[in-house]
């Protein structure tokens, strides 16, 4: 998997995300081998995952908006669910919304084939939101070495 994505972007990869969200103790621990700076998961806190005793932990950054308990991506699940590109967006602004007016991470996971081919317009609506909120955006791999420099 790495030499295929090293193949294509020509580089390492440095934030893994699951496929279908699969999660088990010994994917953890090839991910933290592996050298992966972080990792998404669905939960609320971002915190340091370490497994094995000479590694550096793999940043575990969660996904905090989502309509089911994994980190199925949001924009396409609420459209497959039949909601209109328009009402995606409104869902997605409200939850926004409410997990800043909590204090909390507001955090949703796209995937390029869907959200960025097909419902780019959605994913335009909600960062012009976010904008017009004087939100910062910052992706996963931002917010762990973010997370890391606080730590040391």
């Amino acid at each position: 998997m790495i030499a295929g994505f090293e193949g294509v972007f020509g580089k390492r990869p440095e934030s893994f995300s699951a496929p279908l969200e699969a999660e088990s103790r010994e994917i953890a621990r090839l991910v933290e081998k592996s050298g992966f700076e972080c990792r998404s998961y669905a939960g609320e806190k971002v915190f340091l995952q370490k497994l094995e005793n000479k590694g550096k932990g793999v940043v575990m950054v969660p996904v905090t908006i989502s309509e089911s308990k994994t980190c199925q991506p949001i924009i396409e699940q609420l459209l497959s669910e039949g909601r209109t590109k328009r009402q995606a967006a409104e869902f997605l602004k409200k939850k926004i919304e409410e997990k800043i007016e909590k204090k909390q991470l507001a955090s949703f996971y796209i995937h390029p084939e869907v959200e960025a081919l097909h419902a780019f317009e959605v994913l335009e609506d909600v960062f012009r939101h976010v904008k017009e909120l004087g939100l910062k955006t910052k992706t996963s791999l931002e917010i762990a070495r973010k997370f890391k420099k606080k730590s040391n």
